[in-house]
Parts: structure tokens; C-alpha cells; sequence
């Protein structure tokens, strides 16, 4: 009923609840899993987005330079 509740590590626990037989392992075992899914979408719907560049959030001077190129534009 709430969107909240629906989200990565809640919908397991209701899981969880409707199956006692699970144990704590398979729970979080399921919830790994199902993060490690979530955030392959993730990184196929960004890498279908043109003009995404990649940057190490330690390499300041190319942030710096992308943002004032980008803000140029924009």
C-alpha cells in the first residue's frame, strides 16, 4: 500500500514473514541479491543516457572542468 514499503530490504521482510521457514541467512541472502539487481538497472539505464561521463569523485579537476563546460552550454 505504501511505495516505501515496497523498496529493497522491507519487501523481504514481508517475505519473510509470510515464510517462517526462512532464516535470517536466506533473507539476507535474498536482499544482496536483489540489491546487486537493482543497481545492474541502474547502470544500464545510465550507460543508455548519451553524453554521461564517468568521473572518480577524487578527480576534482575534471569535475571542475565537465561543470563549467556543461554550465557554458546550459
Amino acid at each position: 500500500e505504501w511505495p516505501g514499503m515496497q523498496g529493497i530490504g522491507y519487501r523481504e521482510f514481508f517475505i519473510a514473514k509470510e515464510h517462517p521457514s526462512m532464516d535470517k541467512e536466506d533473507i539476507s541472502q535474498l536482499i544482496i541479491r536483489n540489491s546487486r539487481m537493482y543497481a545492474k538497472r541502474q547502470m544500464t539505464f545510465f550507460r543508455s543516457l548519451p553524453n554521461v561521463h564517468w568521473v572518480h569523485p577524487d578527480d576534482t579537476t575534471t569535475l571542475s572542468s565537465l561543470l563549467d563546460t556543461f554550465l557554458a552550454d546550459h
